[in-house]
Parts: structure tokens; C-alpha cells; sequence
């Protein structure tokens, strides 16, 4: 890796476009193995207090860039807070919502929402809906979509890792 040359910025294009490109490859990928048409992937926001889009799939052009999901909000900001999944309408050996579907972002069934987690704590949120042919997901979709998330999580957090340190540079 080159250093730094002194006097560039903290923050460098290049660290915001690996990790679009980090983001991007994670909804793609979980779109795929769930042949889902609308993934996002949802991360903290430079204040803590909301998500933001990292990347997402299904939603009309770019309008997901300018979205924010306050963390206190239900879905995607309680399994951000929580630490743990949402599944709506999956079959039934799967856990079910604690509350009710409410989504303006989100409006189709079958839902699932999962948790990116580090040592550290949620670092995002997952959610994948609008599987193709309208059918529920499987149980065996759900674990393979685990395991997934679980090697998701540490490329994100690498991503997120490496931003933190150049900033303290």
C-alpha cells in the first residue's frame, strides 16, 4: 500500500468508491442467491442516528442515495439496533416479525431483513424482498442468506475499518 501523500485529504474518493463498490457487490450477490429484484443494503450514516443507503437494487434509478432511515424506526432500524433478523412471510420453521410489516420503502412480501454484525457491534442491515414468481423464501434460501451475510459483514467491515483508520491519519 503507498502512503499517504502529506497534505491529501483524509477521506479519498477512493475509499467512498470501495466502498460503493463493496456495498454494490453484496446486494448483487444476495440478489442472486435468493433471485430477489429488490435488495438494499442499508449502513450508519456519518451521524449515528440514521441509516443510509450503501447500494441498492429494485428501487426506481438513484433515489435510494438520498434516503434515510432514522435507527429508532421500525424494520431495518430495529435489526440495526437489536442485532437480530426480520422474516415476514417465509415458511413457518423461520422466525417471524415481532411487529408489523410497516415499510413505505419496503412494500412487498415476502421480507427478509438481516443483520450484518462485527465484533463490534451492527455495522448494517440487508433486506431482500420482491422474490421473483412472488413465492416465500425457503428455509434453506434463509441459511444460506446467513452464512452469506456472516462473510458480507467482514468485507464491510474491513471496508469500513480501513476508512476509519485513514481518517485518523
Amino acid at each position: 500500500m503507498r502512503p499517504r501523500p502529506s497534505g491529501s485529504p483524509a477521506r479519498s474518493s477512493h475509499d467512498h468508491t470501495a466502498l460503493e463498490l463493496n456495498c454494490r457487490h453484496i446486494v448483487e450477490t444476495a440478489a442472486q442467491l435468493l433471485n430477489s429484484r429488490r435488495v438494499s443494503l442499508l449502513i450508519p450514516d456519518e451521524t449515528g442516528e440514521q441509516l443510509r443507503f450503501g447500494y441498492a437494487v429494485g428501487m426506481p434509478g438513484d433515489s435510494w442515495r438520498k434516503l434515510r432511515v432514522p435507527i429508532d424506526s421500525p424494520i431495518a432500524g430495529q435489526v440495526f439496533r437489536t442485532q437480530e433478523e426480520i422474516i415476514v412471510g417465509a415458511e413457518e420453521a423461520a422466525r417471524v416479525a415481532r411487529s408489523p410489516y410497516e415499510s413505505c420503502f419496503f412494500a412487498s412480501m415476502p421480507l427478509i431483513c438481516e443483520p450484518l454484525n462485527s465484533g463490534s457491534g451492527s455495522i448494517g442491515v440487508l433486506n431482500i424482498t420482491d422474490k421473483a414468481g412472488g413465492q416465500e423464501y425457503t428455509l434453506e434460501e434463509i441459511n444460506i442468506l446467513r452464512q452469506f451475510t456472516r462473510t458480507a459483514a467482514l468485507a464491510l467491515n474491513s471496508v469500513l475499518t480501513r476508512q476509519k483508520l485513514d481518517l485518523t491519519r
